[in-house]
């Protein structure tokens, strides 16, 4: 269990070791900005991608570069396709899509006339609904006026 207690406490002091140095390069880093009069932003890691394969690192104040390009296809466009060239081989993508929604249509005709009986029958159940209530009303409305003696 010690062991484990001495492992903890030497990972803790290395955390604070890593993050000391990161704030004190920052700080000389915005020091040395101030100085040279140079934009006023501190970086302590940054990767930046170029158009021509180049990544740029930097890593606390240096920085590197990793230059590589292989070229593997080319995409070209006109306005009908799109044409993805891999070696050789050329493949067309189009951009004129055609589909056919008559399957949805005809299945939405279909389960309104399953549903159409139903919808009448409720139609007729409404309306006795509020022949009854409008019939309660008018007579709670006449036994106020008259009420019974």
């Amino acid at each position: 269990m010690d062991e484990f207690c001495d492992l903890k406490m030497i990972g803790r002091g290395l955390f604070l070791l890593i993050v000391m140095t990161v704030f004190g390069v920052m700080a000389a880093e915005q020091q040395m900005n101030h100085l040279t009069e140079r934009t006023n932003f501190v970086q302590s890691f940054n990767v930046v991608y170029s158009q021509d394969g180049t990544y740029l690192a930097y890593l606390f104040g240096d920085s590197y570069r990793i230059e590589e390009c292989y070229q593997v296809g080319a995409l070209s466009n006109s306005e009908r396709a799109v044409y993805l060239t891999l070696g050789s081989k050329v493949m067309m993508i189009p951009f004129i899509y055609s589909f056919s929604a008559q399957s949805y249509f005809d299945e939405l005709y279909q389960v309104s006339h399953g549903l159409r009986p139903k919808f009448y029958e409720m139609k007729g159940q409404l309306k006795h609904s509020s022949q009854t209530l409008q019939t309660f009303w008018q007579n709670f409305g006449r036994q106020r006026r008259y009420p019974l003696q």
